[in-house]
C-alpha cells in the first residue's frame, strides 16, 4: 500500500496561490518535531529515473567523495542506484539496467574519415547533440567542435518563446562561413521547450521563430556549397490541444519531416518512401560518399551520384507534422513558409519517430533523448523504457542481483529503501508504473517498508496535472507488498536541474531528501 498523507489537496491549495509543478519548492513529511524518512548513511536508494541528462546533478551530490558543488556530507555506506548509466563516470555504480551503447554512429564515422564536425545548441539540448547523438558517449570524437549557447530561464519562456534559436542560427551560419566543417549538427530547440506550455500564442510564435532561422542556415548553407537534411526528434508542437479539448503539452506519436536538398546529382532512392529515424544517418554518408557501417539498420534515402558533399544536419525539435487547421496547429498557424518550401522543393519524407521504430514499446510518442539517439546510431536501439517494460512483464527485475544485493546489504545495516521518481504516466525520464514494480520487487525481497520522493514534472504534464496524478498513484501502489510512505515532493527545477544551478537548485533538492529542509506537511 501507499500512504500520500492528502498531498493532492496541499498541491491544490498552491494552485489556487498560482504554484506550478516544475517550479515547486521542496515539501517535506514531518512527525512531529522531525521529519520523517531522510535518506543517511546505511540506506539504499534507487533514482527512478533513466533518461540521464536531468539526473546526473543529484547523482554527483549523493555518489561522489570528492563532490564540489556545495558542501555536504557524504555517506561512506549508501547503496545509491541509477536506473540507467546516466554518464561513464558512474559507472563504478551499481547501475540497475546497464548501459546499451552503439558502435560506428554519424559522429564516429565522420571522426574515422579524418573529417571535421561541429555541433551546436543552446543548454536545454546540448547533451542530445552530443552525448546522445554520439552513442550516449560524453567525449567528443575527435575534430569534433562543440558550441554551447545558453538557454533562456525556464520560467520566461512565454516572454522568449524563440528561446535561443537565433543565437544558436548564427553560431551554425559562423561555422558554415568558415568553410572549416565537413558536417554541422545543430538542434533547434525552442519547438520541444515551448511546446510543453499551454499557451497556443506562444506555441504560434515560437514556431514563426523556429522557422525563420531554418531559413537563414538553408540560405547561408546552400550559398557556400553544403547540402542539408532536416528532420526532427519527434512530434509535440503540431498538436494544440488534446481529444478532450485541453492545451496539449505532451509529445505525439506524429509523423516527422525528413527533407534533403542538395544540387542535382543528388537523386531520390529508388522506390524509397516513408522510412524510420534510422535512416538519417546513412542519409548524410551517402551525401558525404562515406561507407555505411553494416551495424546502421537504416538505408539511405538518397543516392548521391556526384562528389562528397558537405552536410548540415537540422534537428527541428518537437516539430511533427500535423493537419492543416491554425486553430490546432500551432505551426500551421505560423506559416513556416521556410519547411513547407524545402518540403516541396527538396527530397522529402514522412518519416516514423516514435514507438518501436525508435526502440520504444509499441504506441509511445517519441521523446529527445531517444529521437538523437536514433538518428545519430542510424539504427533502432531497444529504449531503456522497453527494457524496464520488458524485464517488469517477464518478471526478471525483482530476481536481478543488481536489487537483491543491495537490498541484503541494507537489511544487514539496518538501513531503509528510498524511491526516488517523477510523478508522470508518460515522462521520458520514467514513469509511476516503473517506480511502483520496483516498489514491488522490493516487497518480493522482504522489504517491508520504503519511502517515496516524487519530483513533480510539468512538462510531459500539465503545468498543474501534480495533484490529478496522486490518485494514479495511490492506485498503482494499491495492491504492493511494501508500505510506501510519501515524505518529499519538490519540482523538476530541483530535483532534475540541468543547468549546472548546483549551489540554487541540486542542493535545495539535496537538503530536503537528507536534512528535511523544506516546507512542511
Amino acid at each position: 500500500m501507499i500512504r500520500t498523507f492528502g498531498i493532492e489537496h496541499i498541491l491544490r491549495e498552491g494552485y489556487m496561490r498560482g504554484e506550478q509543478d516544475y517550479h515547486l519548492r521542496p515539501l517535506v513529511k514531518w512527525d512531529g518535531e522531525n521529519p520523517i524518512g531522510r535518506i543517511k548513511d546505511g540506506d539504499c536508494v534507487i533514482f527512478c529515473c533513466r533518461r540521464g541528462d536531468r539526473e546526473v546533478q543529484l547523482t554527483e551530490a549523493f555518489s561522489e567523495k570528492d563532490f564540489i558543488g556545495f558542501k555536504r556530507e557524504y555517506f561512506e555506506n549508501l547503496d545509491f542506484i541509477p536506473m540507467t548509466l546516466y554518464q561513464e563516470k558512474f559507472s563504478r555504480l551499481n547501475i540497475l539496467f546497464p548501459v546499451m551503447r552503439p558502435e560506428n554512429s554519424l559522429g564516429k564515422v565522420i571522426s574515422d574519415a579524418g573529417l571535421r564536425q561541429l555541433r551546436v545548441a543552446e543548454s536545454e539540448k546540448f547533451a542530445h547533440v552530443t552525448f546522445f547523438f554520439n552513442g550516449r558517449r560524453v567525449e567528443a570524437f575527435a575534430n569534433e567542435d562543440r558550441i554551447f549557447i545558453d538557454s533562456p530561464p525556464n520560467s520566461r519562456l512565454l516572454e522568449n518563446p524563440g528561446t535561443s534559436t537565433a543565437q544558436v542560427a548564427d553560431a551554425v551560419i559562423k561555422g558554415i562561413k568558415a568553410h572549416a566543417y565537413d558536417f554541422i549538427l545543430t538542434n533547434l530547440a525552442s519547438g520541444d521547450m515551448v511546446g510543453h506550455l499551454d499557451n497556443y500564442d506562444a506555441k504560434v510564435a515560437c514556431a514563426a521563430s523556429v522557422d525563420n532561422s531554418l531559413g537563414r542556415i538553408i540560405e547561408e548553407a546552400r550559398a557556400n556549397g553544403y547540402s542539408l537534411v532536416i528532420t526532427a526528434d519527434h512530434g509535440l508542437l503540431e498538436t494544440g490541444f488534446t481529444p478532450d479539448g485541453k492545451p496539449n503539452v505532451s509529445h505525439t506519436t506524429a509523423l516527422v519531416p525528413l527533407v534533403v536538398i542538395s544540387d542535382e546529382d543528388v537523386k531520390k532512392a529508388d522506390d524509397s518512401i516513408g522510412g524510420t529515424l534510422s535512416d538519417v544517418a546513412p542519409t548524410v554518408l551517402s551525401l558525404m560518399k562515406l561507407e555505411i557501417p553494416k551495424e546502421m539498420g537504416g538505408r539511405s534515402k538518397v543516392v548521391n551520384t556526384g562528389a562528397k558533399k558537405k552536410v548540415v544536419l537540422v534537428v527541428v525539435d518537437g516539430w511533427g507534422l500535423g493537419i492543416a487547421d491554425p486553430t490546432f496547429n500551432p505551426i500551421f498557424a505560423a506559416g513556416a513558409p521556410q519547411l513547407e518550401k524545402a518540403m516541396g522543393s527538396g527530397i522529402s519524407y514522412k518519416i516514423e519517430a516514435s514507438g518501436i521504430a525508435v526502440g520504444l514499446p509499441n504506441g509511445r510518442y517519441g521523446n529527445s533523448e531517444v529521437g538523437h539517439l536514433t538518428i545519430g546510431s542510424g539504427r533502432m536501439i531497444p529504449s531503456d523504457e522497453l527494457r524496464i517494460s520488458t524485464a517488469i512483464k517477464d518478471g526478471s527485475l525483482a530476481t536481478s542481483s543488481n536489487l537483491t544485493e543491495p537490498f541484503n546489504r541494507m537489511v544487514s545495516r539496518g538501513g531503509d529503501l528510498h524511491l526516488i521518481m517523477i510523478l508522470s504516466e508518460r515522462s521520458s525520464h520514467g514513469n509511476i508504473g516503473e517506480c511502483m514494480a520496483i516498489a514491488d520487487a522490493a516487497g518480493q525481497n522482504n522489504v517491508k517498508n520504503a519511502y517515496l520522493h516524487i519530483i513533480l514534472d510539468g512538462r510531459s504534464t500539465p503545468p498543474q496535472g501534480a495533484a490529478d496524478l496522486i490518485p494514479v498513484l495511490e492506485k498503482n501502489g494499491s495492491g504492493l507488498n511494501v508500505n510506501l510512505e510519501l515524505v518529499t515532493v519538490m519540482g523538476r527545477e530541483y530535483g532534475l536541474d540541468r543547468g549546472g544551478n548546483y549551489e540554487k537548485k541540486t542542493k535545495v533538492a539535496f537538503d530536503a531528501l537528507v536534512d528535511g529542509i523544506g516546507k512542511k506537511f
